[in-house]
Order: C-alpha cells, then sequence, then structure tokens
C-alpha cells in the first residue's frame, strides 16, 4: 500500500500541480492527522481512510495552493510599496549624487598629482616619434 506522501504526490503528478504545493499539501495531511489521532474513538485505519480519500487529498492540495497564493500576493504588495514613486526618486538622487561626489574626487586627484602626470606625459611625448 502507498504512503500517504506517495498518494498525494500521484494525486500532484496526475493533476501536473508543482512540487512546492505538494510537499504543503501533505504538510496539511500531517497537521490534520495528528489532529485527528488525538481522538481515542478513531483507528489509525480510519484516519487514512477518512484524510486520503480523493476529497480530502484534493482539499488539501487546493488548501496548500491558497496557502503559497496568499504568501505571494503579500509579498508582491509589500515589494510594489517598496518600488513606490518615492524610491524611484531616491534612486535617481543618489545616482546623482554619486556621480557628482566621484568627479570631485577625480578632480582632487588630478590636482594632488598633476606634477606626476606632467612627467609621465612628457616621457611619453619625447619617446613618441
Amino acid at each position: 500500500m502507498p504512503t500517504p506522501y506517495e498518494i498525494i504526490e500521484q494525486h500532484c503528478a496526475k493533476h501536473k500541480i508543482n512540487s512546492c504545493t505538494r510537499d504543503l499539501a501533505f504538510s496539511v495531511y500531517c497537521q490534520q492527522h495528528e489532529t485527528l489521532a488525538k481522538d481515542p474513538t478513531l483507528t489509525p485505519a480510519a484516519i487514512n481512510t477518512i484524510l486520503l480519500s480523493d476529497a480530502s487529498v484534493n482539499a488539501h492540495v487546493r488548501a496548500a495552493a491558497d496557502t503559497i497564493s496568499a504568501h505571494v500576493e503579500g509579498e508582491l504588495k509589500s515589494l510594489k510599496k517598496e518600488l513606490a514613486t518615492k524610491s524611484f526618486g531616491w534612486s535617481i538622487l543618489s545616482g546623482i549624487v554619486g556621480n557628482i561626489l566621484y568627479s570631485l574626487l577625480l578632480i582632487l586627484i588630478f590636482i594632488l598629482a598633476k606634477d606626476q602626470i606632467g612627467t609621465w606625459l612628457s616621457s611619453i611625448s619625447k619617446t613618441t616619434p
């Protein structure tokens, strides 16, 4: 007899459901199994019969898909908040400030090293015909 994981895996393979949803559906099954196992009137065989019927497995997969969908939507909402026009403005401003600082640094380096640069250029011009 196949294990509960194999039954859920076969259902997901048959309906072309991804592995993340499959694993979460098995987790839903495990949680329900632990809850039902606390009831002394139910035998392990009865619990498996209840939880591994086609309707129950389908419900486990649907609950897993809904959970993943809700989580993804929540993450997308938080990303959209962060990527608003305010953050776009800050990125433009930081780029401009960075370019100005880089230009000032280059100017400072050229001012401090003009003698060294002058000797390099004069030696290059002397060796070039």
